[in-house]
């Protein structure tokens, strides 16, 4: 179902602006398609998106897409005689935003490399209003260039005395970045920004916001916990050495990370002078969760330096080198008669993390999402800092020889109301589920072969006139 379409020209017919499209159930595969863990299930809910980045879901169960080039999209579930699958419709065209969204309300917040822009929406109409948007935040993008997605999280009020705030997190100026080790420069941090309605005219610069934590190269994944505290997957950097040692293949680790709200400190966590070990066996380095240095300007940083935990805050665990780990978000459980859609009850307050996989590694490594197990009393995962199996796959790429370019990329993680885990994979372009194995919406998983519904109707459109406005 199309509800406007512009094609354009006899001969070469172009599709100018999609509004609203409709992909069936069933119809839309995987482009390559993952492996995924015993009793659950994967399936491709939508595809044909430019670049899926960060998701979220309306109050309505309305899933808005941040598309890199687009701006944001929203897909619903529909079960009409017009659309019995999902459908796409554009809520906001901006090709400036490139990964963060959030909700607070009727307040769509969302991300350009040097601000954070506010957005009044409506969920019924999927819609924002007329007139140029709010800006909340600006000031984050520097000339040089480096990271630069602007992930955000919304710390709710806990009642009406108290201001909400927005978190935002600002990687580093590239690979190894000498000058983040001084605060002051702005980069590889996580700050926090008092919400309405205190917001000032032309918005807070990048350096009035709170310092939650520095010293953190790229924490592009962030959520929060029951007990306010933030966690934070990390990126860490690339052609890494130790002791004049390349060691670069298997460190070092990325990190989850944990800044604690109750008790802000803005203390660094390590980068760009500290990092910490995945794999240093076969160079007699510090074992898994380990901190060294890679040299440093600063003669007094050595690997006691870093281990030194006055010096430097260690991660809660750690990943693999190099996957790359992007959103984290925690397992709110099944209500009432929702078990025959969400995943396991077993899995309630564990951390599920999204791996969009190497670049350049040999061999590749990620490429999937995975479960953290968690240990609900504590706040904390059940696997110690120094852990290797403190985490397992729940999807993954089958064959890493085939990636990156053969498999999918996770990155932006969603729960709905019917506990279902939804993906977003950039490079395929793809938003896919992951549910239990017996779930009614399984058998969607299977490999049909038949063709992408929205591809047809264009095509027969297209046969029919050459200046058809719908």
């Amino acid at each position: 179902m199309l509800s406007k379409i512009v094609l354009v020209g006899a001969l070469a017919l172009q599709v100018q602006t999609v509004y609203s499209q409709c992909q069936a159930k069933g119809s839309v595969l995987f482009a390559h398609k993952p492996t995924v863990g015993k009793g659950l299930s994967a399936h491709v809910v939508y595809n044909g998106l430019k670049k899926p980045r960060g998701i979220k879901f309306d109050d309505l169960s309305n899933l808005l897409v941040v598309d890199v080039g687009v701006g944001v999209v929203a897909l619903t579930s529909k079960n009409s005689t017009d659309c019995m699958g999902w459908e796409r419709k554009v809520v906001l065209e901006n090709g400036d935003l490139n990964h963060g969204i959030e909700l607070d309300g009727t307040s769509l917040f969302v991300s350009t490399e040097s601000e954070v822009l506010e957005y009044q929406y409506n969920a019924s109409s999927l819609s924002v209003s007329s007139g140029n948007p709010r800006t909340v935040v600006k000031g984050m993008k520097k000339p040089e260039g480096g990271h630069y997605t602007r992930t955000l999280v919304i710390q709710p009020s806990p009642n009406s005395t108290i201001i909400p705030h927005i978190i935002i997190s600002r990687g580093s100026d590239g690979n190894v970045e000498p000058a983040a080790a001084d605060p002051a420069t702005g980069t590889a941090q996580i700050r926090r920004f008092a919400l309405h309605p205190s917001v000032p005219d032309g918005g807070y610069d990048w350096f009035q916001g709170q310092l939650l934590a520095s010293g953190i190269r790229n924490a592009v994944g962030m959520t929060l916990d029951k007990k306010n505290k933030l966690w934070s997957v990390e990126n860490s950097v690339d052609e890494v050495t130790w002791n004049g040692k390349d060691v670069h293949t298997d460190n070092p680790a990325e990190e989850l990370n944990v800044v604690d709200l109750n008790n802000i400190s803005g203390a660094s966590y390590g980068y760009p002078n500290c990092y910490t070990a995945w794999d240093m066996s076969s160079f007699s380095g510090p074992s898994t969760g380990g901190q060294f240095t890679a040299g440093s300007d600063n003669a007094s940083i050595s690997d006691a330096f870093c281990s030194n935990t006055t010096n430097v805050v260690p991660p809660a665990l750690n990943f693999e080198a190099h996957v790359a780990p992007l959103d984290i978000k925690f397992y709110g459980g099944i209500k009432g008669n929702e078990t025959e859609f969400g995943i396991t009850r077993d899995w309630t307050n564990d951390a599920f993390v999204s791996f969009h996989g190497s670049w350049n590694r040999e061999p590749p490594a990620g490429y999937g999402v995975v479960r953290i197990p968690w240990s609900g009393d504590d706040s904390v995962p059940q696997a110690k800092s120094d852990s290797k199996t403190g985490y397992e796959y729940v999807v993954q790429a089958p064959d890493m020889n085939a990636c990156p370019s053969g498999c999918i990329r996770p990155v932006g993680l969603e729960f709905d109301q019917l506990g279902r885990l939804f993906v977003s994979s950039d490079a395929t372009g793809e938003v896919f589920v992951i549910e239990d194995g017996n779930s009614p919406d399984a058998s969607w998983a299977i490999s049909t072969g038949r063709p992408n519904i929205s591809t047809r109707y264009l095509l027969s459109i297209a046969l029919v006139s050459s200046w058809i406005l719908l």
